[in-house]
């Protein structure tokens, strides 16, 4: 059973006693057993529909390019995603030789939420801008929702600056 963004109180109590009743009823159909149980930050995950809208708008921009899906993917990803390359080396002791290998661990199955959404937007935009293929921008509401809270992030600053606090 799996409890998603349960809220923890700053006393380090969860919030909803509805969860917390749920949570004991679960355990007590372990009695007698060993169980495992993971606790760990919430982390938005991204949603099917998100990804296939993804995938949808790589499929668009295959048919207009001639290109595989899978390589508009990795040429999105290697455009858009900021470089994790790094150099393992390793050490024959024997011989003496040393081996190199660059990595690159780059995936948008690492993004989640805000930052997936974000990803595919500049999917998006670049699909419009570059190659003038237009695909219906999903959760409009998303930006609208966005560039509020921005403005009054920036409003708080300013009026907190005006007043010296």
């Amino acid at each position: 059973m799996t409890f998603r963004a349960v809220f923890v109180t700053g006393a380090g109590v969860i919030a909803n006693p509805d969860v917390l009743l749920d949570l004991q009823e679960a355990i007590r159909t372990f009695r007698g057993q060993h169980i495992d149980l993971t606790v760990e930050a919430h982390r938005d995950r991204r949603s099917e529909r998100a990804n296939n809208y993804l995938w949808a708008i790589y499929r668009e921009i295959a048919a207009y390019t001639g290109h595989r899906v899978d390589d508009i993917h990795d040429a999105m990803v290697e455009r858009f995603l900021p470089s994790e390359r790094k150099r393992i080396e390793f050490f024959n002791r024997l011989s003496g030789e040393v081996l190199e290998i660059d990595t690159n661990r780059r995936r948008t199955s690492k993004l989640s939420g805000t930052a997936f959404f974000d990803f595919v937007e500049q999917v998006r935009l670049f699909a419009s801008e570059f190659l003038g293929i237009e695909t219906e921008d999903p959760d409009p509401d998303f930006w609208r929702a966005r560039i509020a809270r921005s403005r009054a992030t920036t409003e708080l600053r300013l009026h907190a600056g005006e007043t010296g606090e």
